[in-house]
């Protein structure tokens, strides 16, 4: 299992990114997004619990993260992949499982 985080610098990206790993097979409900300015203590507190490379992105209250747990390597693969491609500034893969979410198989 491996957990895989998207720094976004604005909510469009990180929704439509989110868009694609539910067209991909996640549903909704199993994918975390943190908004800074509406939660920062959590914001923060993930950035440094999954040692996130920031560096400067996560400044600015509109930045967003998107967490997903998957099964696979090939499906950490996919998700880093989707991220990178809607503009996220880092993606981080983890083997830390996300609190509280179900393991997503995609595709």
């Amino acid at each position: 299992m491996r957990t895989v985080i998207g720094l976004f610098e604005g909510a469009d990206q990180a929704r439509e990114a989110l868009d694609d790993l539910v067209e991909f097979g996640a549903v909704q409900e199993q994918i975390t997004l943190l908004v800074r300015r509406d939660d920062s203590s959590a914001f923060d507190r993930a950035i440094a619990d999954y040692r996130i490379q920031a560096n400067g992105a996560a400044q600015g209250d509109e930045s967003v993260l998107l967490i997903i747990t998957v099964l696979s390597t090939f499906d950490a693969d996919l998700a880093r992949d989707t991220m990178v491609r809607h503009g996220a500034k880092t993606v981080a893969t983890r083997v830390k499982v996300w609190p509280h979410k179900r393991v997503v198989k995609l595709l």
